[in-house]
C-alpha cells in the first residue's frame, strides 16, 4: 500500500543539519572537499555509494555548445520557456563559461534558479512544451532497478498496470516518449561522468 513520507528540514539549507541534511548542503560539502563531514550525516550505505562521487561541472561544455546550436525560435518551443526568456538565455550563454554562472545570470525575481535549471535540462534533452503536455496523461511505465527473488510476483502485477522496463536498452527501444527521454538522460549522465558504464544516476545542473 503506497504511503507518503513527510519531508522535514530545510530542503535548500546551505549548512548540514545532522538530523535532516539537505541535498544542496551535502553536495556543497563534497564539492569543497569536506567529504568526511558530509558522509557523517548520511546512512553508511549511501556514503559508500558516494565515495567515488566527483562533484564537478561536467555538463557545462555540452550545454553551452548545445545552446550555441539553437535559435531563439527552437528554444522557445522547449518546455517551461515563456515570456521571451529564450532570448535572455541565448544572450547570456555567449557570455558565461559554465552552467552554474549561466543559471545565476539568467535567474532573478522573475525566473527562479530552479526554473532556469529545468529549462536548461529540458533543452539538453529536447523536451518541447508540446511533447510535455501530451505526455502528462500518457500511460505509466516502470523501470525496475532491483527486486528480491522472493517477490518477482510484483513484476507481473506492475506489467498489468503499465509498461514494465528492466533496463536502459529496453527504454531506448520502446516507443514510450518519457522512457526514451529517460534513457537519453542516462546517456548524458554517463558521458558527463566520463564513465563507460553506470547503473543509474540523476542529471543535475
Amino acid at each position: 500500500t503506497p504511503f507518503t513520507i513527510k519531508r522535514t528540514g530545510n530542503y535548500h539549507d546551505g549548512e548540514i543539519d545532522p538530523a535532516a541534511p539537505s541535498a544542496s548542503a551535502l553536495r556543497q560539502a563534497i564539492a569543497s572537499g569536506e567529504k568526511k563531514r558530509a558522509f557523517a550525516a548520511l546512512p553508511p550505505y549511501v556514503a559508500e555509494d558516494l565515495k567515488e562521487y566527483a562533484a564537478r561541472d561536467d555538463l557545462s561544455a555540452i550545454l553551452l555548445y548545445h545552446l550555441s546550436e539553437l535559435s531563439a525560435t527552437k528554444l522557445s518551443r522547449i518546455a517551461d520557456v515563456k515570456e521571451g526568456i529564450e532570448n535572455r538565455i541565448l544572450r547570456l550563454a555567449r557570455e558565461c563559461g559554465d552552467s552554474e554562472s549561466l543559471v545565476k545570470a539568467v535567474s532573478g525575481k522573475r525566473y527562479t534558479e530552479a526554473r532556469v535549471r529545468r529549462i536548461l535540462v529540458n533543452a539538453l534533452l529536447g523536451v518541447t512544451q508540446r511533447e510535455f503536455d501530451n505526455e502528462i496523461d500518457s500511460a505509466p511505465y516502470y523501470k525496475v532497478l532491483a527486486v528480491k527473488k522472493a517477490r518477482t510476483d510484483i513484476l507481473s502485477l506492475l506489467s498489468k498496470a503499465g509498461t514494465l522496463l528492466t533496463g536502459e536498452e529496453e527504454a531506448r527501444e520502446s516507443e514510450l516518449y518519457s522512457a526514451v527521454i529517460d534513457a537519453k538522460a542516462h546517456d548524458l549522465f554517463r558521458v558527463a561522468k566520463g564513465a563507460a558504464h553506470l547503473t543509474d544516476g540523476m542529471l543535475l545542473l
